[in-house]
């Protein structure tokens, strides 16, 4: 298992606690740093990763999951700025950036292999 593996494995599972800690009161104090933590190492992971294929369909698919990793960066910041009432974020705005980052990372995860594979089995 290579470093990036195992870095990619922890962003992806400190995202989903930070993103779950709002939901407990008591330990909703930490969801920022946790969340924005894993968004770190998970978008990190993401930018830097090599094309495996130089396709335009590949290139765009990879550019959208690095827009996709953006918003859930910026979805970090946004709880930062709802936990300290800092307006224009001073609520639970950075759910909106989260619903957008996630559904973007969804589809690239789904349509990315696929397209891999296709442009294989053609040549």
């Amino acid at each position: 298992m290579s470093l990036r593996t195992i870095l990619y494995s922890i962003g992806g599972l400190l995202l989903l606690v930070g993103a779950a800690l709002p939901v407990f009161p008591t330990l909703m104090g930490y969801a920022p740093a946790i969340y924005t933590a894993g968004a770190f190492l998970f978008g990190a992971v993401q930018v830097t990763s090599p094309l495996p294929i130089d396709h335009f369909a590949v290139r765009r698919l990879y550019r959208q999951q690095k827009f996709g990793a953006l918003c859930l960066l910026v979805a970090g910041g946004m709880m930062f700025m709802s936990k300290y009432q800092v307006e224009p974020c001073a609520h639970d705005e950075w759910k909106l950036a989260l619903a957008i980052g996630a559904i973007i990372e969804l589809y690239t995860s789904f349509r990315l292999p696929a397209v891999i594979e296709k442009i294989n089995r053609e040549g």
